[in-house]
């Protein structure tokens, strides 16, 4: 006859067991949730990242390509005094109140 001794014991560690599964259970399911969440992290930095490298490569291509400007941009971005006798009458402004505007 076994000993009772042992039954009880192996008995006791069994509902030991059982009960450490089901108090663990649910953060387990948690931990998972969370190493789910971590790595879709990561893949949105990484995809972040290259996006982020694609335009600053593609913001220093058109920074050189901006620098080359042409002889008609040039005169179209002076101001004239023909310029300004426009931007002065559309306005309805004498010279005093434009100069007062912009000072």
């Amino acid at each position: 006859m076994p000993d009772i001794a042992k039954v009880i014991k192996e008995k006791i560690q069994r509902l030991a067991r059982k009960e450490a599964k089901a108090a663990t259970a649910g953060l387990r399911k948690d931990s998972a949730g969370l190493k789910r969440t971590m790595a879709d992290q990561k893949r949105r930095i990484a995809k972040l990242e290259r996006n982020n490298r694609s335009l600053v490569i593609e913001a220093n291509k058109r920074r050189k390509e901006g620098m080359q400007v042409t002889d008609d941009e040039v005169e179209s971005a002076r101001i004239t005094a023909k310029m300004i006798r426009a931007i002065r009458a559309k306005l309805n402004l004498s010279q005093a109140e434009l100069a007062q505007l912009l000072a």
